[in-house]
């Protein structure tokens, strides 16, 4: 059986140290910067973020969406 340690699947939701490690800052960045900006989910005293949240956060700030395809050089044919 698992230890609990690593998952097939990523989690829905994230404590202020796995969400800063998820977005690739130090927590206390992650708590001055981010979640003031994200609804908290509490549940049992314990204060997490959705995974969803946070990755809207990031593209909102990154232009959202998808990247755009590379447009052709000059002179080419697009087809």
């Amino acid at each position: 059986m698992p230890d609990g340690s690593r998952f097939a699947f990523p989690p829905r939701l994230m404590r202020a140290a796995a969400a800063a490690h998820y977005l690739g800052m130090s927590e206390s960045s992650f708590r001055a910067t981010v979640a003031p900006q994200l609804q908290k989910v509490e549940i049992g005293g314990m204060v997490s973020w959705r995974r969803e949240d946070l990755d809207a956060w990031v593209d909102a700030r990154a232009g959202g969406g998808a990247p755009s395809a590379p447009e052709a050089p000059a002179g080419w044919d697009s087809a």
